[in-house]
């Protein structure tokens, strides 16, 4: 799969063959026919690159560039802090959705997606400390001695 779609990217370089296409265009590309439909590439790059060509694959390239660029200048910043910890755990979890991308169609089913959007808020978000609200002395007393 992966090789009928590195070919199809060869033969529509620049624009692809359209979203969504690959079920479509993919059968006379197939090197082993094993009688399955093939609706997927099992990578999302490739897949990415044959139906949306250079232009969505340099796309897709800015945006991983900005979001570990973005990433990582705010992870030099982490001071271990919660804010710290949850950025931390944005960038792992955005890397391991990436690299499952590379042998998988991860990015083509909408939960996972929005979970990696997620993800990549959470490693280039700007999450400040907010310090604890005063207790009025009423609220003190009632949290101490609960009627």
């Amino acid at each position: 799969m992966r090789l009928g779609s590195w070919h199809i990217f060869l033969d529509h370089p620049v624009m692809g063959t359209g979203p969504g296409t690959l079920q479509i265009v993919y059968p006379p590309y197939e090197t082993l026919y094993d009688g399955k439909i093939v609706n997927h590439s099992h990578n999302d790059y490739l897949e990415a690159l044959a139906e949306t060509g250079m232009l969505g694959g340099l796309g897709c390239a800015w945006f991983l560039a900005v979001l570990f660029v973005k990433s990582f200048s705010r992870f030099r910043q982490n001071d271990f802090s919660f804010p710290g910890t949850l950025r931390l755990s944005g960038i792992v979890a955005s890397t391991g959705f990436l690299v499952h991308a590379l042998v998988d169609f991860n990015f083509h089913i909408p939960a996972n997606l929005w979970l990696f959007f997620l993800m990549a808020f959470l490693a280039t978000a700007d999450i400040q400390k907010v310090p604890p609200s005063p207790v009025s002395e009423r609220q003190h007393r009632r949290l101490r001695n609960p009627e």
